[in-house]
């Protein structure tokens, strides 16, 4: 995920979903995964404590004392452990709550996907939480990151009312064609950090 912030007159910015790593991983590949998107994107790590603990940061920073450790031998220079930054996340309330002010960026258009991540785009625009029990993984990745690009705390978290709600079928207010895409050889597309 990468930001980039408004023409200099409006102070608008716009959050970049580049990659989707979502997915079954043992620990040790999901922190290789990890730093290796870090490294690429120049990007920070977010990882929610709520029910491991500090897991998600001890393995990433496990990850990337194997990776340092790996470039070291192979003569190239170990730079994971000294770049990647990684922030821990509480996460308070449901997860449909904490997707409703990152749906509603969505819908005006303030965040977009650099090419595109079927199953990411599935869930956004399917999941219902008052009729789909299974936890929709990849949408709560996508919003940890865009909540914290945004700058979005867990103390900002006000649930909308039902009248507020963005449509009654999709309560969460992602809708199939909502969803902008930005292809990756664009030269608007974002580079560097986040």
């Amino acid at each position: 995920i990468s930001r980039i912030h408004g023409d200099g007159l409006r102070p608008i910015e716009h959050g970049y979903v580049l990659e989707d790593l979502s997915g079954k991983h043992a620990p040790s590949a999901w922190g290789r995964l990890a730093v290796e998107a870090c490294l690429k994107w120049g990007a920070v790590a977010v990882t929610e404590r709520n029910k491991v603990g500090s897991l998600g940061k001890e393995n990433i920073e496990a990850a990337a004392r194997a990776y340092d450790e790996e470039a070291r031998r192979a003569g190239r220079p170990a730079v994971a452990q000294r770049t990647i930054k990684v922030i821990e996340k509480l996460s308070r309330g449901s997860k449909e709550t904490r997707a409703q002010p990152i749906a509603t960026m969505y819908q005006k258009g303030y965040v977009h996907h650099v090419g595109h991540h079927a199953s990411l785009e599935q869930e956004l625009t399917e999941w219902n939480p008052r009729t789909t029990p299974v936890s929709p993984n990849r949408i709560d990745a996508c919003v940890q990151g865009l909540r914290e690009l945004f700058g979005l705390g867990e103390d900002k978290l006000t649930p909308l009312s039902p009248a507020g709600s963005p449509s009654v079928d999709k309560p969460h207010g992602y809708q199939r064609g909502r969803i902008e895409h930005v292809e990756e050889h664009d030269d608007d597309a974002p580079r560097g950090r986040w």
